[in-house]
């Protein structure tokens, strides 16, 4: 459990990086596909 836990929270953390990033370019179109792919580590996690 820890394992998923940890996971988890390092793909949030990427998500959350990407679109801080996105934020810092500017650009909606690069934050909002950044917000899928987090999704979608998370569906494939689970």
């Amino acid at each position: 459990m820890k394992l998923i836990i940890i996971r988890m929270i390092s793909s949030l953390l990427l998500g959350f990086m990407l679109v801080i990033t996105a934020q810092g370019n500017s650009s909606s179109v690069s934050n909002v596909s950044g917000q899928n792919s987090n999704q979608n580590k998370l569906e494939v996690m689970t």
